[in-house]
């Protein structure tokens, strides 16, 4: 169900007093006008919006927040879910919004991809637009939540045997192909945005969140994945070993049956490395 009819009726009334800054608790929002732009659920569109109510926020974990962006954990249809807001401002997200190339719209499209090709990705529920208490627009995106954490924290905590490690290599080399394979890209292909469900079976554990950075596919768009992967790796201090690296380029087949040279792609990817210059990141992935 794609582009629903805003959710006329559900708007909950504007406060008294409203807060100054974004950055005030999430909880204070207070979002009114509240429209469902996209859903992938048939339900009444009182319930999907009721995911900025006072109600649902106040009981939301806050995983993030900053002047501009809050992420929260909550429950909905029985189920653990994701929402994330972004306010929008100034006259790049003006634009933005004219064209449907918001952070979150971008997302939204880049789950849509994912699915269509059939790789494994965070079911996405809901993207709605609202206005918050002091007037500003804002956008949520909202997602059920997948078991497990993501594969950079697994790593970091080197909390694998070495087959499981062998396993993990060439199923993130596998997965790395087949977004290559779909006509795919993923400008941020990286281990803190995918997530190992452990208990899943080998094969099947890793999944792919935040979809913002999915485009349409670019020459050696593999090499440069497998080189986003390494640089995270990198700056977080949880760098696997060179054997396992190789393994996952190996398994990273975006040419069946092709007799490739591993070691000619391994230099352009230790090439990509290199110019990216410094790996560490402004913010650490491993604690937030």
């Amino acid at each position: 169900m794609d582009r629903p009819p805003a959710a006329a009726g559900c708007q909950p009334d504007a406060p008294a007093h409203a807060p100054h800054r974004y950055s005030d608790p999430v909880h204070a929002l207070h979002a009114t006008h509240i429209r469902v732009l996209r859903s992938l659920e048939r339900q009444p569109q009182c319930d999907l919006a009721s995911l900025l109510s006072p109600q649902w926020l106040d009981s939301a974990e806050i995983l993030k927040q900053d002047d501009r962006d809050a992420v929260l954990a909550g429950e909905f249809n029985g189920r653990p879910a994701i929402l994330k807001i972004h306010r929008l401002s100034g006259a790049g997200d003006a634009a933005a919004r004219l064209l449907g190339g918001t952070r979150l719209q971008r997302e939204w499209k880049g789950y849509l991809a994912l699915r269509n090709a059939g790789l494994p990705c965070a079911e996405p529920i809901a993207l709605l637009r609202a206005r918050s208490a002091h007037g500003s627009a804002i956008e949520a995106l909202a997602t059920y939540r997948l078991p497990g954490e993501t594969l950079l924290r697994h790593a970091a905590r080197a909390a694998t045997t070495p087959r499981d490690e062998h396993e993990l290599s060439t199923e993130l080399g596998v997965l790395t192909a087949r977004i290559a394979l779909a006509g795919l890209h993923n400008r941020d292909h990286k281990p803190s945005n995918i997530i190992i469900d452990a208990g899943a079976p080998a094969g099947k554990r890793l999944t792919l969140i935040d979809a913002a950075g999915v485009r349409r596919r670019r020459p050696r768009g593999d090499e440069r994945m497998l080189a986003n992967l390494t640089i995270e790796f990198l700056g977080a201090r949880a760098l696997p070993r060179r054997a396992l690296l190789m393994r996952c380029l190996r398994a990273c087949e975006t040419e069946p049956g092709a007799d490739h040279d591993h070691k000619e792609r391994w230099r352009r990817i230790s090439e990509a490395i290199r110019n990216h210059g410094d790996p560490t990141p402004k913010i650490d992935p491993l604690t937030h």
